[in-house]
């Protein structure tokens, strides 16, 4: 019996075991299988989480909601102070009118366009200065935050408490401003470093330039209108460079003096530091100067601002064939010709990459008009 008992015992014990063993494998399968699926499961509730308020991505860079807040608040208010003339406040009145009758397009659907093109160039920018080895390191960002803190307890504000009270009702806070001052820094310091190639420099010149001589008859020239009369006449005939330049360099006809110091002429660009200093003597010489065309084309200016008043004869030239000789000859003109060349072939650079940049259309919100003026600073970047 005993032995009967243990062999009856011992093959209980092994139908136990094989119950045992098939519970247990049963139970990790399970286990496995669960781990498997919760794993699963967070990996699309992760993946849902990053993308949550996600409104634009360029690669590994992306903006959310707040961010975009923040950029749409602060170029809203650069739109408003830029149509300020026209009575521009921050209310859907004025961002539902319509700008463009030809093409419907209101204040605000503008306002939109300008804001995410900029949002693309700063974002941009920013990915590319971390992509080209340079980094900001902890005490440049320590920096950022002291100094906008302090930024904000000036102006409307009082203190971040305070920015953060007025922010919240446009979706962002304070630490989303230095977010976006740590993306314009970069972007800006990506600019600041971008060197323009000879070529660059060139097309800029030949794009932006103009050269012309002048013949100035003041009101003080003997015999001034005579003198204006023949110029005129003779200019309405046809005349050669060759022609003009002996008027230029003949004080029987010009009294302007810095054609005696500018022996080529003088250069202009709509974006030059010269050009700006010279239209604040002489602002009605803008429009006709820049409406010449090509080279032989001229115009006829009443000069009635400035030292000096009389009648001012432009003639238009050919520009000399490299830019790096005008630079030499004429550096008045040229000192910020290689900057300017650098801004624009960046921004070129620029605005073709941000054509990868991929927006969640159905994640733009326009934020909520406040009802401001153009003489009201809603946020602390623009007090």
């Amino acid at each position: 019996m005993p032995k009967v008992n243990n062999g009856h015992h011992d093959g209980d014990t092994t139908k136990d075991n094989g119950k045992q063993m098939s519970r247990g494998f049963l139970w990790a399968i399970s286990i496995c299988a669960f781990l498997l699926v919760a794993a699963c499961v967070l990996s699309i509730l992760g993946l849902a989480l990053s993308g949550r308020g996600r409104v634009m991505s360029f690669y590994s860079s992306s903006v959310d909601e707040e961010l975009y807040a923040y950029w749409q608040a602060r170029f809203r208010y650069e739109y408003i102070i830029y149509y300020k003339d026209i009575g521009a406040v921050d209310t859907n009145i004025f961002w539902d009118k319509v700008k463009d009758q030809e093409t419907g397009i209101t204040y605000g659907e503008d306002c939109q366009a300008l804001t995410d093109s900029l949002i693309e160039r700063i974002v941009v920018a920013a990915y590319l200065y971390d992509q080209s080895g340079y980094k900001l390191n902890d005490h440049y960002r320590s920096e950022i935050r002291a100094l906008t803190e302090e930024r904000v307890k000036i102006g409307v504000f009082k203190g971040k408490d305070d920015y953060n009270t007025k922010a919240a009702y446009f979706g962002f806070d304070w630490n989303t401003y230095v977010e976006a001052t740590v993306y314009e820094l970069k972007a800006t310091l990506l600019g600041q470093l971008y060197i323009p190639s000879e070529e660059a420099q060139h097309a800029f010149y030949e794009n932006n330039y103009m050269r012309v001589k002048m013949v100035f008859v003041s009101e003080s020239h003997g015999q001034m209108a005579d003198t204006v009369t023949f110029l005129r006449t003779a200019l309405e005939n046809g005349v050669d460079e060759a022609q003009f330049d002996k008027w230029v360099n003949d004080t029987t006809y010009n009294d302007d003096p810095g054609s005696y110091d500018y022996l080529e002429g003088y250069y202009f660009s709509p974006t030059a530091a010269f050009t700006e200093t010279y239209f604040e003597t002489r602002p009605q010489v803008k429009e006709p100067l820049f409406s010449l065309e090509k080279a032989g084309d001229w115009c006829e200016v009443k000069v009635t601002e400035g030292p000096t008043k009389g009648t001012l004869f432009i003639y238009r030239y050919d520009l000399p064939e490299t830019a790096a000789y005008s630079q030499e000859m004429n550096g008045d003109f040229f000192t910020d010709l290689t900057q300017d060349a650098a801004d624009e072939s960046f921004s070129t650079m620029i605005l073709e990459y941000t054509e990868e940049a991929v927006w969640e259309e159905e994640k733009k919100k326009r934020i909520p008009a406040a009802g401001y003026g153009n003489d009201i600073a809603l946020y602390m970047f623009f007090s």
